[in-house]
């Protein structure tokens, strides 16, 4: 959901590989779509508020993350 926040088309893959474990998944992203989009955001924030947390990788990306969640947030107070 992060990652589509900030304007990636996203992908969970599963492949299988001789070098590899039994099992692997990948994150596939590319970019393409418009960052802060209210679905992805509302989405994000409903699961993270759910479970009480903040992940690490919102932490990490908190720079560029921010102010799309911070949007969103400051919208919903005013209404």
């Amino acid at each position: 959901m992060i990652m589509r926040i900030l304007g990636y088309k996203t992908q969970v893959v599963e492949f299988v590989s001789f070098e590899s474990t039994a099992r692997n998944i990948m994150l596939k992203c590319e970019w393409g779509v418009k960052p802060g989009q209210a679905d992805p955001v509302n989405e994000y924030l409903n699961l993270r508020d759910y479970w009480h947390v903040r992940p690490w990788l919102e932490e990490r990306l908190a720079g560029r993350l921010e102010k799309y969640l911070n949007r969103y947030i400051d919208n919903e107070r005013k209404i």
